[in-house]
């Protein structure tokens, strides 16, 4: 359902085939893949190399709405960023 999705999104806004979306999608996800592995020696989607995840298909606005209640839970454990 989700990549079906994202294919669609894809086709939809970026003006590009069926075909043309599924290629991109499959680029984008093994490249994500290689780039996790390799720097962090984990398969994706690896859920706990991340602090959160968060599933679009619910909407952006209520994706926004979801990031500032994460922001003081994860101010203790990340050290790295200085924007939280």
């Amino acid at each position: 359902m989700h990549r079906e999705k994202t294919k669609s999104n894809v086709s939809s806004n970026a003006g590009k085939t069926e075909k043309e979306a599924e290629e991109l999608v499959d680029t984008v996800d093994r490249e994500r893949a290689d780039f996790i592995q390799k720097y962090f020696h984990v398969e994706w989607p690896a859920r706990v190399i991340y602090h959160a995840m968060l599933n679009t298909m619910i909407g952006d606005e209520c994706v926004a709405n979801m990031i500032p209640s994460l922001v003081p839970n994860l101010r203790g454990q990340v050290h790295c960023m200085t924007t939280l």
